[in-house]
């Protein structure tokens, strides 16, 4: 059955999202104590600084640092790349193309980085973010539903907006949204048409080895193949 191995004494934060894969190893936002690197059996402490959101693409590492911004590190040096602090509800920095987009809030609005220089692509929040085919979908909230940007400009798709917790995953070609008690269920977005997979309300959605696994308010943890999606 294997065994456990304590690799720390200290607790990371957990506010934000504290652990992400980068590299062979694992960065880890331990608060106070900055943000540390695991690799091998060994810790390197990569920051004094406690990351508010992190984000691991194209080799480097992406994080938001609050009051003194959002900065890349490459392997081995820092770079800030906006002074600006990203919003971090839902999930703030999501990768995209060679870069990532990041939400800054009603004050700014939706940005993506592509590793050079910024563009903005909505003065709009999001609440929740996933990438497919390599479009971008946001559940806007506040009326504004769930939009598909193509590169040059968005779609509405949906009218409603995720379920509040931001339950929307990038499954096969497609997409995978939870929109709770108001469109029961788990749906499936294919880029054209909308296919329910289930009547059940979901309180998490997973995706791993080209399987959905959700849970279940009352009927526990299902896996689905995705077999009969359109």
């Amino acid at each position: 059955n294997g065994s456990w191995k304590r690799i720390s004494s200290e607790d990371p934060d957990n506010s934000g999202n504290a652990m992400v894969a980068y590299g062979n190893g694992l960065a880890v936002d331990f608060g106070s104590l900055g943000l540390w690197y695991y690799n091998q059996g060994a810790w390197k402490k990569l920051s004094s600084e406690n990351p508010d959101y992190m984000l691991a693409y194209d080799g480097k590492l992406a994080v938001d640092f609050g009051g003194i911004g959002l900065w890349i590190y490459n392997g081995s040096s820092w770079k800030r790349i906006s002074l600006e602090n990203a919003d971090n509800t839902g999930n703030t920095m999501i990768p995209y193309k060679s870069g990532f987009i990041v939400d800054f809030g009603t004050k700014l609005g939706l940005w993506v980085y592509d590793g050079a220089s910024w563009k903005k692509i909505s003065s709009d929040d999001a609440d929740y973010m996933a990438v497919y085919q390599d479009k971008i979908v946001a559940g806007f909230g506040n009326g504004l539903g769930l939009r598909e940007y193509d590169g040059n400009s968005w779609k509405l798709i949906e009218a409603l907006s995720p379920d509040k917790d931001g339950r929307m995953v990038t499954y096969k070609d497609g997409l995978i949204v939870d929109f709770g008690a108001t469109k029961k269920g788990i749906w499936y977005w294919n880029g054209k048409v909308w296919t329910r997979i289930s009547y059940e309300d979901p309180e998490f959605l997973y995706v791993y080895n080209d399987k959905l696994v959700s849970d279940f308010v009352k009927i526990q943890l299902w896996e689905y193949d995705g077999s009969y999606l359109p």
